[in-house]
């Protein structure tokens, strides 16, 4: 069966020129190969300053991976372009699981940084990132000296991540099972890693050099010399930004960083990261119970890159 490569040229890429984006594939190779990643782009003028949106961990990149792709559109939307993607071990990308871990993804968005400033004309290139996903955008920046940073609801300590990443695990297996739920089934999985080199966290391979990396990370005492312009967007039921993000808040004013906060109410904010659909019309269909939440974090970081960047705009519109 021959294939009609010039059709799948075709569909490789899209308009929407009611939205004002144009969106195209492209398959660049990122750390240990070649994988997938979205460039998106305005219709009309485009702002001198492009975004790389660094994706998330493990079954986590899933149930956040929508609020990636509506971020992007809607900074494309407000003339700005956007460049996300999938690290090795994730959707097409050539490398399997085994390699995912906390030095391939800070490889990855380094490469896609630079990729960023090859292919999407601006003049300065900012990192974007939701959970453990703007942790790395973080690292990233702070690394890379860049100029803007924006993080939703990032990871800051990775020791509790790690103990809560595998506790999702364990809810599994009451679910399913009926079952264990005490401390014992974490160190079980624990000592698995230990033993084995690897385990099974709801159908992802995460491997005990990742659970190592993920867990001695530390934002407040790794970020040490960013002086850009942040926006965190901090999630919340009460109506209070966590502990955590306060102090992130103040160790990032210590580095003379411009850290802007911004705090977002929703129902849904304890479960931002988590399994997102729910059932509705009694059990005949689906609703995502985050829709919301994504679009008001959307419309704080679009408004928020809208005053970072001004009304500068590249010489030219962006390429076709």
């Amino acid at each position: 069966m021959s294939i009609d490569e010039q059709l799948l040229k075709r569909h490789r890429c899209f308009e929407h020129p009611e939205a004002g984006f144009r969106e195209e594939f492209v398959q660049p190779v990122l750390g240990l190969g070649s994988t997938v990643g979205v460039l998106s782009r305005p219709l009309g003028e485009a702002r001198s300053v492009g975004w790389v949106i660094c994706h998330s961990f493990g079954i986590e990149q899933i149930h956040v991976g929508r609020l990636d792709v509506i971020v992007a559109r809607a900074l494309s939307a407000a003339g700005f372009a956007v460049f996300r993607l999938h690290g090795q071990g994730y959707g097409d990308a050539q490398g399997g699981m085994e390699v995912v871990g906390l030095a391939s993804h800070l490889a990855e968005a380094t490469e896609a940084v630079e990729f960023a400033r090859r292919h999407l004309e601006v003049d300065s290139v900012g990192t974007l990132g939701a959970r453990f996903g703007g942790t790395v955008a973080a690292l990233v920046a702070d690394r890379m000296d860049l100029p803007f940073l924006g993080l939703w609801e990032p990871l800051v300590s990775g020791t509790h991540y790690m103990k809560d990443y595998l506790r999702t695990q364990i809810l599994a297996d009451i679910v399913e099972n009926g079952q264990g739920g005490g401390a014992a089934d974490v160190e079980g999985i624990r000592k698995q890693l230990s033993t084995e080199g690897w385990a099974d966290i709801r159908g992802f391979h995460l491997t005990r050099q990742a659970y190592d990396d993920i867990a001695a990370v530390d934002l407040v005492a790794d970020l040490r010399r960013f002086g850009g312009t942040a926006l965190l967007v901090g999630l919340s039921r009460s109506g209070k930004l966590s502990k955590s993000l306060t102090a992130f808040v103040g160790h990032m004013q210590g580095l003379a960083a411009a850290c802007s906060v911004e705090l977002v109410e929703d129902p849904a904010a304890a479960q931002f990261g988590q399994f997102r659909w729910r059932t509705v019309d009694g059990g005949q269909g689906k609703r995502d119970g985050q829709l919301e939440l994504n679009e008001k974090i959307s419309d704080a970081t679009v408004a928020w890159a809208r005053s970072q960047a001004g009304d500068s705009m590249t010489s030219a519109e962006a390429s076709p």
